[in-house]
């Protein structure tokens, strides 16, 4: 009866029934007390409690699963049968209090009781000594050497990576690289790999991708997806490569857009199957910022999707998703509703203060970043100069990295546009060092190749040196990588600076123009803005927007070779797409 419950228990956690599994796994622990074998059989208690402690870690249950940990501290005869309850002790300790940086430094006392060795402080020395002991264990060949490696189960490499995203959570980026160094060390000397080595490729391909080295962490990115062809079967070591790769590494360089489709899908296999809780809702997460970064529709559609993945966070218990994704919804709402405050975020989705008053301190900390780059950003759309200025204010403090590349993008992106903004204003002088920060982040990845870094490169010189020809260059790299939102931005402050040169019609033309951009974005709260500032905008029409504000850059003598932006709907989607004529 044991057996059985143990075996049904591993059917429902594959089918996503986590619920389910939780019973069957306490009835089989039940069952075994109730025997009077408990601990006699020995290899069977050892893998009952283990698996009840990662259930009631999936589902939240941090208390019971503390108490099943310290039942197998105190009877466990090895320090491999310890490792997991060990590993989950750190979590549960980093969960309840979000202190990944002593998460971090528990992580490495575990490691170092199997042999690591590793430091608690890591110093360049040390850093230079590991990269030559990993050159001489890869002997002139490359990362893929590893996947001729057999694969085996070592839950080692399990503790290495959650001690890594520890590590990358607080920017340690020295202790991140030697992790994963001493990973790919470890596999080699001992002749096999495990499924979660791809996963700390990844991560390391993660961690060189935060510190602004492109070419590396985009080669090590292409080795974790090539190595997990080998475990393609395992949906849950496939999902968080990609979702590394795809929210981290290649979208330094590829659209946005184009990971879009791979995150959703890493997102629903892994609510599918039952997943890491955390994978689950950070390819959400890293789906949702893609989504928002690439200038997609926002509408009703997305709405509902967050409050799906709202309900899972709530379910699971994962606090911080939550208020994270609350403060996504109530963006899309500011945006789309209109609002007497539409910079503020009182809404039914997220109450700031409330919010705020009821964290912890580093929970408030992460969440107040979050909340202050969604709302900056709507004080940019908005032309809120007030609100932009309070929250730099806030957000001046932030380190300019993040394990997340599109929501590092936003908030980058609208932290240099509001201060070049706000640059030559009164009291205001102090944002101009922020602004040159994040105009090199960008002038960085643009000579990189990025595609979603030229434009805002782009829109923040021309906000930096305000022209015509600044202007059109941003307009139309906007325009090229199909970023409705800033375009439409692009326009509505290149007609501001049209208006102050006297150019009134072609001023209009652009503010037009503007309108129905907002609108094919679904901001129709700004769209009503404007059109409530412009009172010519309420009797305007697409087709007059379509072709009057082309910049200079995209027209030519030939007729045969001119462009200009075509609309076209359907019942669903709104896609603005450019073609030649």
């Amino acid at each position: 009866l044991i057996q059985l419950n143990l075996r049904v228990s591993r059917i429902a956690g594959s089918r996503g029934s986590l619920k389910r599994e939780n019973e069957l796994l306490r009835k089989a622990l039940s069952f075994l007390k109730s025997s009077g074998t408990m601990w006699k059989e020995y290899g069977l208690t050892i893998e009952i409690y283990n698996a009840v402690i990662a259930s009631e870690y999936s589902l939240g249950s941090h208390e019971n699963a503390k108490q099943a940990i310290s039942c197998v501290l105190a009877n466990a005869k090895t320090k491999n049968d310890k490792l997991q309850a060990y590993s989950y002790q750190m979590l549960c300790q980093v969960e309840e209090t979000s202190d990944f940086s002593q998460g971090a430094i528990n992580g490495i006392k575990i490691l170092n009781l199997y042999g690591f060795d590793i430091p608690e402080t890591i110093t360049q020395a040390c850093k230079m000594k590991e990269g030559m002991k990993l050159k001489v264990t890869l002997r002139h060949r490359s990362y893929l050497c590893l996947a001729k490696l057999p694969i085996t189960n070592d839950p080692i490499f399990e503790l290495v990576q959650k001690v890594h995203k520890c590590a990358l959570y607080t920017s340690n980026d020295k202790l991140a690289t030697v992790l994963a160094w001493k990973a790919i060390r470890y596999a080699i000397k001992r002749g096999r790999m495990s499924s979660k080595l791809p996963i700390i490729i990844s991560m390391l391909a993660m961690s060189l991708a935060t510190k602004g080295n492109v070419k590396n962490s985009q080669e090590l990115a292409q080795v974790a997806i090539a190595l997990i062809e080998k475990i393609h079967d395992d949906i849950e070591q496939s999902a968080m490569v990609l979702t590394g790769a795809y929210g981290t590494v290649l979208t330094l360089l590829q659209s946005f857009r184009s990971a879009v489709e791979p995150l959703l899908q890493c997102h629903k296999n892994m609510k599918l199957i039952g997943g890491d809780a955390d994978v689950t809702l950070g390819s959400g997460l890293a789906y949702f910022h893609s989504y928002f970064a690439a200038g997609l529709e926002i509408g009703p559609l997305v709405e509902s999707k967050l409050m799906i993945v709202e309900e899972c966070c709530v379910n699971i218990g994962r606090p911080g998703f939550l208020t994270t994704f609350q403060i996504l919804r109530q963006s899309c709402y500011n945006l789309r509703s209109r609002s007497d405050n539409p910079t503020e975020f009182q809404g039914e989705a997220f109450n700031e203060d409330e919010a705020l008053n009821k964290m912890n301190s580093n929970a408030r900390k992460m969440a107040l970043r979050d909340s202050s780059s969604s709302r900056l950003q709507l004080a940019f759309v908005f032309c809120d100069e007030e609100t932009m200025a309070k929250m730099l204010k806030i957000l001046v403090d932030y380190p300019l990295t993040d394990v997340s590349t599109p929501r590092l993008h936003n908030r980058l992106c609208f932290t240099g546009l509001s201060a070049f903004a706000l640059g030559k204003k009164k009291d205001c002088e102090s944002f101009v060092k922020m602004a040159q920060n994040c105009l090199r982040y960008f002038e960085h990845l643009t000579k990189c190749g990025s595609v979603n870094a030229k434009p805002v490169y782009l829109f923040m010189l021309a906000m930096k040196g305000p022209s015509r020809q600044a202007f059109e260059k941003a307009i139309d790299a906007s325009g090229e990588a199909n970023m409705i939102h800033l375009e439409a931005m692009a326009k509505e402050r290149y007609a501001i600076f049209l208006g102050r040169e006297k150019y009134d019609a072609l001023a209009n033309q652009y503010v037009t123009s503007s309108y129905w951009l907002y609108q094919d974005w679904g901001a129709h709260a700004k769209a009503l803005q404007l059109s409530q500032q412009y009172e010519f905008l309420k009797h305007s029409k697409r087709c007059n927007a379509q072709s009057s504000t082309q910049s200079s850059a995209t027209i030519t003598d030939d007729p045969s070779r001119q462009r200009k932006t075509v609309y076209l709907f359907n019942t669903t989607l709104r896609n603005r797409k450019r073609i030649s004529l």
